[in-house]
């Protein structure tokens, strides 16, 4: 298993920009300075090292503390590839949850708002999802006929609910 030892004698890391680059040049395709690791897709780096493929992430992690992460690894921004120190966190399962992206059919641009049929007309309905011993629930917030009105409910809930929301950073 790597070490932080042997992490260190490969590569460099800032924890500003979040960037590995080389130290050695382990073959004629890497060279000293150049950034290590790429794309794995959806956004995910990884880096390989002795032969073996590392989420950057939890290199980070190894680099800034010495030890393998206990846990899961939050990206406070919900941005996958922004490894800098500061955007990193321990967080469970459930916390991860909690700061999810918009969903791909989200059409309102808020998380938790959509638009839906209230009586005879429409109306903004703000709800919020948590999960509770294993399973999501859902708590609805109400119905508006404004739709900042809506967002701030959803957001107030979130910040009253959730312990790792992007609200919070």
């Amino acid at each position: 298993m790597l070490t932080a030892q042997r992490l260190r004698e490969l590569l460099n890391y800032d924890p500003e920009t979040g960037i590995f680059t080389w130290r050695v040049a382990k073959s004629r395709r890497v060279h000293v300075g150049e950034r290590a690791g790429w794309d794995r897709g959806k956004g995910w780096r990884v880096v390989e090292i002795d032969y073996r493929l590392y989420p950057e992430h939890t290199v980070a992690w190894l680099w800034m503390t010495g030890d393998w992460c206990p846990q899961q690894l939050d990206h406070r921004n919900r941005v996958r590839d922004d490894n800098r120190w500061s955007n990193l966190r321990l967080a469970t399962k459930a916390q991860q949850q909690e700061n999810k992206s918009l969903g791909k059919n989200n059409t309102s641009g808020a998380k938790g708002v959509t638009w839906v049929p209230y009586g005879t007309s429409w109306r903004w309905r703000a709800q919020i999802e948590r999960g509770v011993n294993g399973k999501r629930k859902t708590h609805y917030l109400g119905f508006f006929e404004d739709f900042v009105a809506a967002v701030a409910a959803r957001e107030a809930a979130e910040l009253a609910m959730f312990s790792h929301s992007a609200l919070l950073s």
